[in-house]
């Protein structure tokens, strides 16, 4: 917290903030680049590869994919905090357009998504499932109405894709039994839908303000 920071981006309304609270990040490109992680206040963020148009404004501050992740761990204590605080901000990627899922520390839960020049957000009853892969959240809630117990007749089975991994995921949380610790049923779930290019796997006490990996 109380670091001083510039969006590394083009362009002349670039943002500069100065860190609210602390946070664990993740960084595959590099320090204050981060692909997710969690904040002193116990707000989460991860991303999803996504892809589609992400909204253009110049008279909005510009920040990249990754340092939107750490402008909101830096600056929001809540997910309803971030929502009302990101419609000054539009995200000019360096290399890919992501999705995120976010949580806080009272569970309350959101998807964004920026595609079609457009902000998607996802919460409350339009939330069902808080999963996410690398297909827009509605394509993938549309998919997973097909299966057994979604809705459909289909039997789910196993399937590496996008839309096959969030089926996996919404099934097991439906059906996860109570186990040792949040923890190693989390654990479960991720390694259901590791690939073989999976680098790391991550389970956030959102509660316990601790963070697990391997």
């Amino acid at each position: 917290k109380g670091v001083f920071k510039t969006a590394y981006c083009e362009g002349q309304k670039k943002l500069s903030w100065i860190s609210e609270y602390g946070s664990v990040t993740f960084n595959q490109f590099g320090k204050e680049f981060p692909l997710g992680g969690m904040n002193e206040k116990g707000l989460v963020i991860e991303e999803l590869n996504s892809w589609g148009r992400t909204p253009r404004d110049d008279n909005k501050y510009h920040l990249n994919e990754f340092q939107w992740t750490q402008f909101c761990l830096d600056n929001f204590a809540t997910t309803e905090e971030l929502l009302d605080g990101i419609d000054s901000i539009v995200i000019v990627p360096l290399f890919i357009n992501l999705h995120y899922l976010i949580t806080d520390s009272s569970g309350n839960t959101v998807i964004i998504e920026f595609y079609d020049g457009r902000k998607y957000t996802y919460n409350g009853s339009d939330l069902p499932y808080p999963v996410l892969s690398n297909n827009h959240y509605e394509n993938s809630l549309v998919y997973l109405g097909n299966f057994r117990g979604f809705g459909g007749d289909m039997e789910i089975r196993p399937d590496v894709s996008s839309n096959g991994r969030f089926v996996k995921v919404a099934s097991m949380l439906e059906s996860r039994e109570p186990q040792n610790t949040i923890g190693e049923s989390a654990f479960e779930i991720l390694d259901s839908v590791s690939q073989k290019d999976t680098q790391w796997s991550i389970v956030y006490d959102i509660t316990d303000r601790s963070v697990h990996y391997k």
